[in-house]
């Protein structure tokens, strides 16, 4: 008889209970089970957000560095160039001059 019978309380509106029944408490959560998945859940997808978020910033970072790199080595190869060529008007310039 007592397993079919309900439990001495189901939810906190319980129209069965009086002020006097001592079957509420505070601080008391019937709901815990149900506010735990939820929150967990809720961090689950705010760990997946912050990894996407940082993976997007490591590329983002990346991209970055490979395109200062590839600036730099562009620079270096017209100042490379530039460099031989004032150095070869040099040259020209000062046998220029050994001939006269």
């Amino acid at each position: 008889a007592l397993r079919r019978d309900q439990p001495g309380r189901v939810s906190d509106d319980d129209e069965r209970l009086g002020a006097s029944s001592m079957q509420k408490f505070h601080g008391e959560d019937l709901a815990i089970s149900h506010r735990v998945k939820g929150q967990q859940e809720e961090l689950r997808s705010w760990f997946g957000e912050a990894v996407r978020e940082k993976e997007a910033a490591q590329a983002e970072a990346a991209q970055s560095d490979a395109d200062f790199s590839s600036s730099m080595l562009q620079i270096d190869g017209l100042k490379s160039s530039l460099e031989a060529s004032a150095q070869a008007k040099r040259r020209e310039a000062y046998s220029a001059v050994a001939e006269h």
